[in-house]
């Protein structure tokens, strides 16, 4: 937990992201089905989207599978039936506001190349070089 946090902390450039014991608990207890990939990219996204005070457990449970944590089931924020496809869509464009439309930063805290990042834009219908998110028609 603590080297991904670093890892996403020294990415976006800011001090790593606080957990609380409860927090650090659950991703203690949680069985991990999704491996080492799946505490990765939590920690990131935590990292990422989240700044103030420490990470609560309500705030990180969302984002683990029901009933891989002794709490079991719990109330989802993500959609059910949210492609994989519109989760990254949704975190690529979480990210790049967070960063006023830096791309560079942008993929450097999303741990993926630049080239990556303008071809996902791209995809996603976004105009070259455009600081806003303002698709491209």
């Amino acid at each position: 937990i603590e080297y991904f946090a670093e890892g996403a902390a020294q990415r976006l450039g800011r001090e790593p992201c606080p957990l609380e014991p409860g927090a650090l608990g659950l991703l203690l207890a949680y069985h991990w089905p999704g491996n080492v990939r799946e505490l990765q990219n939590i920690i990131t996204r935590a990292s990422v989207l989240h700044s103030g005070p420490p990470i609560t457990a309500d705030e990180l449970r969302p984002w683990l599978i029901e009933g891989s944590t002794p709490d079991g089931p719990s109330e989802k924020q993500v959609p059910v039936g949210l492609s994989l496809h519109e989760m990254e869509r949704k975190l690529i464009q979480s990210t790049l506001e967070h960063f006023g439309g830096h791309r560079a930063r942008t993929a450097e805290a999303l741990g993926i190349g630049l080239r990556t990042l303008s071809g996902k834009l791209k995809e996603y219908g976004y105009a070259p070089r455009a600081k806003r998110l303002a698709p491209a028609w």
